[in-house]
C-alpha cells in the first residue's frame, strides 16, 4: 500500500509485533498527512524550508493484512526538522522510536540524561510511544555541541533499551573503562544503553 499526502514521505523503519501489525517511521513534509482521532501529535509543526528542515518524523501502525487499514499515525515534531530512523516494538506494544532533530522544543522526560538540545545541527532523540500512539510516556535528546543522529534502536529481554548511530561530538555522552571512551575525530559511532530502572515516564 502506498502512505502519504501530497508532500514528501520516507519510510525509514518498520517493526512488526506480535500481533503480525507493521509500525512503520519515517518523516514527512505534508502538512494534511493522515493522523488518528487520539494521536499524540495531530499537528504538522514543520521546520525551515531554507535550511531544508521542513519535515516531521511521523509513526503509523498498519493491520496484519493489506485491508487492515492504518490503525494509528500520528506526527512527531517540534518547530524544527524532526527525522525517525529506527523504531521497534515492546511486548506490551509500545513503541520505540529513535532519530534525530534539530527542535530545542521537543517534550522530554523530567529525570532523565538529557532533557534539552545539545547543539549543533542535529541531536539524537528517543521517544516511547503508548500502544495506540495517544501519548508518549519517554522522550529525551541525545548529542554533545555537533552532529548526532540516532539511527537504530533494540529492546533485550529485560526491557533495557539498545541505541546505536553517529556522532561528530567530542563531549557526546560517554562512560568510563569502556572500549572507546574519547571521540577520535570526524564522525566516530556511537551504542548507549538506558536500563530500564533508570526511566522516568513523566513527559512534559
Amino acid at each position: 500500500t502506498y502512505f502519504g499526502d501530497i508532500g514528501d514521505e520516507y519510510g525509514s523503519a518498520i517493526a512488526v509485533d506480535n500481533s503480525g501489525a507493521a509500525h512503520v517511521a519515517g518523516y514527512t513534509s505534508s502538512q494534511f498527512l493522515f493522523t488518528s482521532h487520539d494521536a499524540f501529535q495531530r499537528t504538522y509543526a514543520g521546520g525551515n524550508a531554507n535550511q531544508g528542515t521542513d519535515y516531521d518524523a511521523f509513526v503509523a501502525k498498519f493491520g496484519t493484512d493489506g485491508e487492515g487499514g492504518i490503525l494509528y499515525s500520528t506526527f512527531f515534531g517540534g518547530s524544527g526538522g524532526d527525522k525517525a530512523n529506527a523504531i521497534a516494538v515492546d511486548a506490551q506494544g509500545g513503541v520505540y522510536v529513535a532519530g534525530e532533530t534539530n527542535s530545542t522544543n521537543l517534550p522530554v522526560s523530567t529525570n532523565i540524561l538529557q532533557t534539552s538540545f545539545g547543539g549543533g545541527q542535529f541531536d539524537g532523540f528517543l521517544i516511547r510511544l503508548n500502544e495506540r500512539a495517544s501519548a508518549i510516556n519517554y522522550a529525551g535528546y541525545l548529542g554533545g555541541s555537533d552532529w548526532d543522529q540516532a539511527k537504530g534502536v533494540a529492546l533485550d529481554a529485560n526491557g533495557d533499551i539498545y541505541l546505536t548511530g553517529n556522532t561528530h561530538s567530542s563531549n557526546f555522552l560517554s562512560m568510563p573503562n569502556t572500549v572507546q571512551p574519547e571521540h577520535n575525530g570526524g564522525s566516530d559511532a556511537f551504542v548507549t544503553k538506558i536500563a530500564l530502572a533508570t526511566r522516568d515516564y513523566s513527559v512534559s
